[in-house]
């Protein structure tokens, strides 16, 4: 039984007291294992209270670990974030303050620069004004307080101090030709002014403000103006014959557009039938072109008044002969409308109310004939709402 016992729990922990010989069985180390179990016993007397309440609360020790890794999790990234932050602001260059250079001689920028660890890109200029050494403009310019980073440039202009120069003819040179030889040559800044121009190639200097001959100073400012063409669009005109009205309009909207009307019973009504400027031709841009539009009216009637007693005046009047008879009372009257008779009847001379329907388009000529003469005539617009025409 003790030999079953051990087998099955090789910790030993089954030992009994043996009755007879009064004396416990004992479980015998195999090779090695009393080394092995003194190591243990040593590794337990070592551990402190913390192991000690581990190994007997393993629960406990599950808790912790979760705690912990929690915590790493949560912690690690806001490390790594203030870490970078750090090198980040390691890194950058510091603010300083931006120094006055102007007024200062070029000399003194040195210990300037070495103040503030900023670079100097030097211009030096010609400068009637300023003394020879003296810088007279930076950029960035100074503002009080105004800050820059460590090792930006600044840039400076330095005087040259005087240099007299006599100006030259540079009108009818290219701007570039003419700039090149007063930067170059005379030491002179240059202002391009552009002008239109009808006669003068585009490009080319039409005037200079400075005549030639004129001494002045090296880094004086000339003003050049440089013609820039005509300054006018050129339009090709497009082919609208054929659109409606709109269409053309619309296609035309850079030239001056002026439309007539006229009557094509063959064509379609309110298309284009013809345009001044052929297409394909190139014009400057409001040039006017005229276009001509089909309108077909539809027929209108209208009404004339006659008083034919108010036109004829004292004529109108009825003689009687000795006998009580009217002598001639009544004239021919006779109505055209363009050219066209449409009345023809003899009327009364005192008649004040002689009515005749007139039938056409537009705007006709209305002619009133009193026994084959002309007794006036009237323009007759029958596109009108309701058109009448009182002759009188």
């Amino acid at each position: 039984k003790n030999l079953n016992k051990s087998l099955k729990n090789l910790e030993g922990e089954f030992v009994i007291r043996n009755a007879e010989k009064l004396q416990y069985i004992q479980r015998i180390p195999v090779l090695g294992e009393e080394k092995t179990e003194n190591m243990r016993e040593e590794n337990i007397r070592k551990k402190g209270k913390l192991a000690k309440y581990f190994e007997q609360h393993p629960t406990a020790k599950k808790i912790w670990i979760t705690v912990i890794i929690i915590l790493l999790i949560i912690l690690l990234p806001l490390a790594g974030f203030f870490g970078v932050q750090l090198i980040l602001k390691a890194g950058l260059p510091k603010d300083v303050d931006l120094p006055n250079f102007v007024g200062k001689n070029v000399n003194e920028v040195s210990q300037i620069l070495e103040e503030t660890k900023l670079n100097i890109e030097k211009v030096e200029e010609f400068n009637s004004e300023v003394e020879e050494g003296e810088i007279f403009s930076q950029e960035p310019p100074y503002i009080e307080g105004y800050k820059v980073k460590e090792n930006s440039t600044v840039k400076i202009w330095v005087s040259k101090g005087t240099q007299k120069v006599t100006m030259e003819k540079v009108v009818g040179m290219s701007f570039e030709e003419a700039e090149r030889k007063l930067v170059n040559e005379l030491n002179l800044k240059v202002e391009k002014i552009e002008e239109t121009s009808k006669t003068v190639e585009e490009g080319i200097v039409i005037k200079q403000d400075i005549e030639e001959g004129t001494e002045l100073n090296a880094g004086d400012t000339v003003k050049l103006y440089v013609s820039i063409g005509t300054g006018i669009e050129q339009i090709v005109v497009p082919y609208v014959i054929g659109d409606t009205e709109e269409d053309a309009r619309e296609k035309l909207s850079k030239l001056e557009t002026v439309v007539v009307y006229e009557e094509d019973m063959s064509k379609t009504d309110g298309k284009v039938l013809k345009q001044s400027i052929e297409a394909g031709e190139t014009v400057d841009e409001k040039t006017k072109i005229t276009i001509t539009v089909n309108r077909i009216e539809d027929i209108k009637t209208g009404i004339i008044k006659l008083n034919l007693q108010s036109l004829l005046g004292s004529r109108a009047t009825i003689e009687l002969d000795e006998e009580g008879n009217e002598i001639n009372p009544t004239v021919n009257v006779k109505i055209t409308v363009n050219d066209e008779n449409i009345h023809s009847t003899e009327h009364r001379k005192d008649e004040t109310n002689i009515i005749v329907d007139v039938y056409g388009k537009g705007t006709v000529t209305v002619k009133v004939w009193i026994d084959d003469t002309m007794e006036t005539m009237k323009q007759f617009n029958l596109s009108v709402e309701n058109p009448e025409l009182i002759i009188q």
